[in-house]
C-alpha cells in the first residue's frame, strides 16, 4: 500500500462523536462535516470540544474539500 500522506486542516469545534465511536462530527469554516477517525493521523487526540489543527490524510481532504496546509 501507498503510505499515507497527511495535511493540516484547521477544525473550530468537535461538536460530537457517531454513536459507533468510528466518527466525529466537526464545525470547519462554518459547515459540519463528518470525519471518519482512521483517517487522522492521531485518532486519540480527537474529542469532543477540540479545536485547531490537527493532521488528516490528504485522501479526506480533498474527498471533504476542505483547505489544508
Amino acid at each position: 500500500p501507498m503510505p499515507r500522506s497527511y495535511v493540516t486542516i484547521i477544525i473550530d469545534n468537535v461538536i460530537r462523536e457517531s454513536a459507533s465511536g468510528l466518527a466525529v462530527l466537526c464545525e470547519i469554516d462554518g459547515e459540519e462535516v463528518w470525519m471518519p477517525r482512521g483517517q487522522f493521523a492521531e485518532p486519540e487526540t480527537v474529542d469532543v470540544g477540540e479545536s485547531g489543527g490537527f493532521q488528516v490524510t490528504k485522501w479526506i481532504a480533498d474527498e471533504k474539500e476542505l483547505e489544508y496546509r
